[in-house]
């Protein structure tokens, strides 16, 4: 396959993740969202999307460049492994929080995506430091996602607020 088109499949697949995502959150974000007791730092709604867009063009041409690399093959296997292990947690995490409006179940999925993205940068330094640089605005992002999760469950009285705070 030609560089250009994995490099296309690489980014489309996060936005792929996004798609599905901003779908699961439309209705939510509408009528539940603006409900719900938020910290003052929340981001504002039109924010998301363009964040999200440069981020996941950033993850896929991480993958791409960690691809393209002549690594061993059973590393770029584990960096693959763990970039789509992190993006299928990213897929979970707004049907949990906007779906099924459970910011407790979606902060417990937060907390795994940080380790899986951690864990996956770790393994992209090792194949291409610019790969890692590149995932590293994401996991900026995912950690003040999860400490934005974190201040929703406690701000909501949910039950588990009492365990986090």
């Amino acid at each position: 396959m030609d560089s250009i088109w994995v490099l296309a499949v690489c980014i489309l697949a996060p936005m792929a993740v996004g798609m599905a995502n901003s779908y699961a959150t439309r209705k939510s974000i509408r009528n539940w969202y603006p409900t719900i007791s938020k910290p003052p730092w929340t981001p504002p709604n039109w924010l998301f999307a363009p964040v999200w867009t440069v981020l996941y063009i950033m993850m896929g041409t991480a993958m791409w460049l960690v691809l393209g690399s002549e690594a061993p093959t059973e590393t770029i296997t584990l960096a693959f492994g763990l970039w789509v292990l992190q993006l299928g947690l990213n897929a979970l995490w707004s049907p949990a929080f906007f779906g099924r409006r459970d910011p407790p179940s979606a902060l417990k999925i937060l907390f795994v995506m940080d380790i899986a993205i951690i864990a996956n940068i770790w393994v992209f330094w090792t194949v291409s430091v610019t790969s890692a640089l590149l995932m590293l605005p994401y996991l900026a992002w995912g950690l003040f996602a999860t400490a934005l999760n974190i201040r929703v469950v406690q701000l909501n009285d949910w039950p588990e607020a009492s365990r986090i705070s």
